[in-house]
């Protein structure tokens, strides 16, 4: 599979109400750090602002990583990642791509 630009980026989530501002997400695997979504579809780490999951991801880990799949926000009981949410706006023959990344 190649990796490439999801054609979905968090303006298309907050758009379609799928993400609001002032939602808290946070990392898996246990990992304590939090960020927010704000109003300009970018992901608010401490005092930075990344128009990527991806880069806040690497920014909270210090490692490369994936931050569709990284980053988790709370839907009720549960927590729900990012590239879960971004399925529900993927044209069908992209939704099984989790590694493609948007630049916001």
């Amino acid at each position: 599979m190649q990796r490439g630009r999801s054609p979905v980026s968090l303006s298309d989530l907050l758009r379609a109400g799928l993400l609001h501002p002032g939602d808290e997400i946070r990392l898996r695997r246990g990992d304590t750090s939090k960020a927010t979504v704000t109003e300009r579809s970018t992901i608010l780490l401490g005092e930075t602002e990344y128009t990527s999951p991806s880069t806040a991801a690497k920014a909270a880990t210090g490692t490369a990583t994936n931050g569709w799949l990284a980053w988790y926000v709370r839907r009720g009981e549960e927590w729900t990642d990012l590239a879960a949410l971004r399925k529900h706006l993927l044209p069908p023959d992209l939704t099984d791509q989790g590694d493609v990344e948007s630049t916001s």
